[in-house]
């Protein structure tokens, strides 16, 4: 089974994402791209290809994605059935203050850390931490 590495990018209404699988030599290749849109009003599910051709166009009730912990719901299953062995996940997050403005591991410590920062992008912030805490829920063991 392929390795791979998911990559989230939360908004306050979609949840984007990629999927890489990890090659030889550090190499990573694009095997899927996608985005939930809609989160909360009418959620989409709109799934490509490394080639960009289209493989998953789902629409839901508003229920059945209300928030962005339900999304990625949608996305992991999404991704199991694609039978993608994750091994960590990267998170775009706006604002890391001062002291976080290079990738690093989510630990306990860094999140509430991000938590205090987040007046300082109050309109982006929430949504990554949030999308940061649902995979912590989905995948507890997941590094991100």
């Amino acid at each position: 089974m392929q390795k791979s590495i998911l990559v989230l990018n939360a908004g306050s209404s979609s949840l984007k994402f990629s999927v890489f699988d990890c090659l030889n030599e550090g190499q990573l290749n694009q095997k899927v791209t996608g985005q939930v849109e809609g989160i909360g009003t009418a959620p989409h599910l709109k799934v490509k290809d490394g080639n960009g051709q289209s493989i998953i166009d789902v629409h839901w009730q508003t229920t059945e994605v209300a928030n962005h912990a339900q999304a990625l719901q949608k996305i992991t299953a999404v991704l199991h059935r694609d039978s993608s062995c994750l091994m960590g996940v990267g998170h775009r997050v706006v604002h890391g203050g001062p002291d976080y403005s290079a990738p690093l591991l989510i630990t306990p410590e860094v999140l509430d850390k991000l938590e205090t920062i987040t007046p300082l992008a109050p309109l982006h912030n929430p949504h990554n931490l949030a999308a940061i805490r649902a995979m912590r829920q989905e995948c507890p063991n997941l590094p991100q």
